[in-house]
C-alpha cells in the first residue's frame, strides 16, 4: 500500500510540469498574478483527467499484483498446513490390515 501511494506523487509531478512551465512564462507587469492563475487553471484542467486515469491504472495494476502475490502466499501456506496436518493425523486414517500392530504389547497378553 505504501509503495502504491508513493508512485502517485511522481506521476502527478510529471503531468503538472507543463502547468508549472506555463505559470513561470507568464508575462510580467500589471495583472501577472491573474495571468499566472489563468495559466495554471487552464493547464491543470487539461491534465486532471489524464492524471486521474493514469493514477488509477497504476493503482489497479499494483492492487492486482498485490492480490496475485497474496493468492500465491495463501496457496503455499495452505499446502504447508495440509502437509503438516497429514503428517500428524495420517495414523487416524491409515488402513492397516494388521490391526494388532497398533495394540499395546501388554494388552496382547
Amino acid at each position: 500500500q505504501r509503495e502504491l501511494s508513493r508512485e502517485l506523487l511522481p506521476a502527478v509531478q510529471e503531468k503538472m510540469k507543463s502547468s508549472y512551465t506555463a505559470v513561470k512564462s507568464a508575462q510580467g507587469g500589471p495583472g501577472v498574478f491573474e495571468r499566472m492563475k489563468g495559466a495554471m487553471v487552464s493547464n491543470s484542467q487539461r491534465a486532471v483527467n489524464e492524471m486521474f486515469d493514469s493514477a488509477m491504472d497504476k493503482l489497479m495494476r499494483g492492487i492486482k499484483a498485490l492480490i496475485n502475490r497474496l493468492e500465491r502466499l495463501l496457496e503455499s501456506t495452505a499446502t504447508i498446513v495440509g502437509k503438516s496436518l497429514e503428517n500428524v493425523f495420517s495414523i487416524c486414517w491409515d488402513d492397516n490390515s494388521d490391526k494388532t500392530t497398533l495394540i499395546d504389547p501388554q494388552m496382547q497378553k
